[in-house]
């Protein structure tokens, strides 16, 4: 009966030392799943990150595209293909007419993108939460927003401008069409 005593003993040590064991090997593989959680959780929001930054720059370049490069290869497509062989004082005229085409196009995608994609970007970045706890009006941030696409549109206007008349385009200024620009503008914006 000692014996079976020493026995029971020895055995509920070994048990317990196995348990022990076992408990330590738990502690250590949920502190290693713990560390590779969080590392898989930082490689997450890094990537996630990047693919932001990567749709951003896809999306600023295809807002440059759209606005400028587009409006540019239409004009000079149009002009060296459908006016082929016209009459050189017809010409002119043509090229002056596609060009306002190509600029009230440029326009009306730049306050289509433009303005569509920096308020997308301004949201994901959390600048609204902020602008509600901020002394800015929304009609100041609303005119700032449209202000530049009205810079973007101006500075536009004057490169096919200067391109027209490199092109040879030629335009006629009087009452009726200075109107017909403005009130066209008022459209677009």
């Amino acid at each position: 009966s000692i014996r079976y005593a020493i026995e029971r003993k020895k055995a509920k040590e070994a048990l317990q030392r196995a348990h022990d064991d076992l408990e330590l090997k738990v502690e250590e593989r949920t502190a290693e799943l713990s560390e590779s959680n969080e590392h898989l959780r930082h490689e997450i929001r890094e990537r996630t990150q990047a693919e932001k930054a990567l749709k951003e720059s896809y999306r600023d370049k295809m807002v440059i595209v759209s606005t400028f490069i587009i409006p540019l290869v239409f004009l000079l497509v149009i002009r060296s293909t459908m006016f082929e062989g016209a009459p050189s004082a017809i010409l002119s005229l043509l090229t002056g007419y596609v060009l306002i085409t190509m600029i009230s196009l440029m326009m009306m995608t730049a306050g289509q993108s433009n303005l569509a994609g920096s308020i997308i970007a301004d949201k994901e970045r959390g600048l609204y939460r902020k602008i509600v706890s901020m002394p800015v009006k929304p009609w100041k941030e609303i005119t700032g927003r449209i202000l530049a696409i009205l810079t973007i549109s101006i500075i536009g206007t004057l490169l096919f401008f200067v391109l027209g008349s490199f092109l040879g385009a030629e335009f006629t200024f009087n009452t009726g069409t200075i109107i017909a620009a403005a009130f066209f503008l008022i459209l677009i914006f």
